[in-house]
């Protein structure tokens, strides 16, 4: 988020500024953000549709959307006696891959794309 000299700045010079993925009420800024909650309890919802018993969120810690999307994800799938979910660091994750497929794993939501598509690589070199 830029801060209050970065908003003058573009705001003199007749710069428009859009933030993606963060909201801000000081105006002169444009503000596009998702629901964070709502993304993860979709994210459940389709893994256990698609008859996922063992859910897994890789996250990253400290980011706001992170935790919103997680609680998410887990609040979906409380509702279901069958369905395990687990949040977990993507440092973590990627220094255990084997681990959590040992550990059965059967539904994945990545933080974010990079971070599936580094885990994909890996099934697909090594599974």
């Amino acid at each position: 988020v830029p801060n209050d000299d970065a908003i003058l700045l573009a705001k003199n010079t007749n710069v428009p500024v859009l933030l993606f993925g963060r909201n801000d009420d000081r105006g002169y800024l444009y503000c596009y953000s998702s629901n964070d909650f709502e993304g993860g309890q979709i994210a459940s919802k389709y893994l256990i549709n698609e008859k996922c018993k063992k859910l897994l969120y890789v996250s990253i810690p400290d980011i706001t959307c992170s935790k919103y999307r997680s609680d998410g994800f887990v609040s979906f799938a409380e509702k279901y006696d069958n369905v395990e979910t687990q949040i977990v660091d993507h440092e973590h994750f990627f220094a255990d891959y084997e681990g959590f497929i040992r550990e059965g794993f059967d539904g994945y939501f990545f933080f974010d794309d990079a971070i599936g598509v580094k885990f994909l690589n890996y099934i697909n070199k090594n599974h």
